[in-house]
């Protein structure tokens, strides 16, 4: 972080959710990974949804990644 700036708090009592802050500025997925593993299922499933599960019904394999929607960095 080049600068920091104190996060603020603002307190809604008629709201159900909540914003969870996180320290440094890593990069993640929607389903919270900081590089693509075509070898993971979470990886194949949401590369086969185009990003809208991270668990399928049917089965998924290495075959079905074709990259990253939210264009992570592979791993290596």
């Amino acid at each position: 972080m080049s600068a920091y700036e104190k996060p603020m708090i603002h307190v809604v009592p008629e709201q159900a959710e909540g914003i969870f802050m996180a320290s440094g500025d890593k990069t993640v997925c929607r389903f919270g990974r900081t590089e693509a593993n075509p070898g993971a299922d979470t990886c194949q499933a949401c590369s086969k949804s185009g990003g809208t599960a991270s668990k399928l019904a049917e089965s998924t394999f290495r075959s079905d990644y074709n990259g990253c929607p939210d264009n992570m960095p592979e791993k290596p």
